[in-house]
């Protein structure tokens, strides 16, 4: 018999289906899409995601969670890596106040969440 997902796993699916929502919304946003923030939180966020689903992999979930985990997919598959990616706050382009930053608040709030459960034997991802 296979093992069903517990909370926290669906939890996890639930705030990187977000996330990836999040990036791709952002692609059209035009500083954001364009700045190193945004693909560093791609390559963390994939990691992310690529460690989740090591334990999530061979679970049995039902059709909501096999939901959260095809968005993830469809997410990965529709980000665009940016060329010529800048630091936007550097360049003087962004103007949202100092340590603020839309790409970055999204996946600080989820590993936020996760770190904090360093228990739960989901993961625990890095906060640089």
């Amino acid at each position: 018999m296979r093992q069903t997902l517990i909370d926290s796993e669906i939890n996890a699916l639930r705030g990187l289906s977000l996330v990836f929502d999040v990036l791709l919304n952002l692609q059209s946003e035009p500083f954001c899409r364009t700045c190193v923030s945004y693909v560093r939180c791609i390559e963390d966020a994939k990691d992310c995601f690529l460690q989740l689903e090591k334990t999530v992999n061979g679970k049995q979930m039902n059709y909501d969670t096999k939901c959260l985990l095809s968005n993830i997919y469809s997410g990965l598959a529709g980000i665009e890596f940016p060329e010529n990616a800048a630091d936007q706050k550097k360049a003087g382009i962004c103007s949202l106040p100092r340590n603020i930053c839309l790409v970055e608040s999204v996946l600080s709030i989820y590993k936020g969440i996760y770190n904090s459960r360093a228990g739960s034997g989901i993961m625990k991802v890095n906060t640089n």
